[in-house]
């Protein structure tokens, strides 16, 4: 499956979520930002970062960075911060269930975060 199929079902995942809990769902316009999907929840705008993945040997890699990169070469990284977006989601494509972690969590900036599928329940709750 294409990355960006990957990401669609991610994306598919969360509103559905978020529609389920009564929340107003917003989506940018460009794909070049930060923030996949802006959720008001409890009167605030909340910015949502979605990665999908698929678990390998029980754990979660979870990439807390977008690459922009042209051919062959990565020309930048960027490292989300709470300055950023409100939350990264992670969108499990085998046992599809997503992960919700807090922007806090990403400090000044981390490549990845790794969750074991075994404690996904600690991260469900939104």
């Amino acid at each position: 499956m294409k990355s960006t199929a990957k990401g669609d079902r991610g994306v598919a995942k969360v509103i559905s979520i978020a529609l389920s809990h009564g929340y107003k769902v917003y989506m940018p316009f460009s794909y070049d930002d930060t923030t996949d999907l802006i959720v008001e929840r409890n009167s605030r705008l909340e910015k949502i970062q979605i990665k999908a993945t698929t678990p390998i040997d029980g754990k979660l890699t979870i990439k807390c960075a977008s690459t922009s990169s042209w051919g062959s070469k990565t020309r930048s990284v960027k490292k989300y911060t709470k300055a950023d977006i409100d939350w990264l989601v992670c969108y499990d494509l085998v046992n599809d269930q997503c992960v919700f972690i807090d922007a806090v969590l990403l400090g000044s900036g981390k490549r990845t975060i790794k969750i074991k599928v075994e404690n996904i329940g600690q991260y469900q709750n939104w």
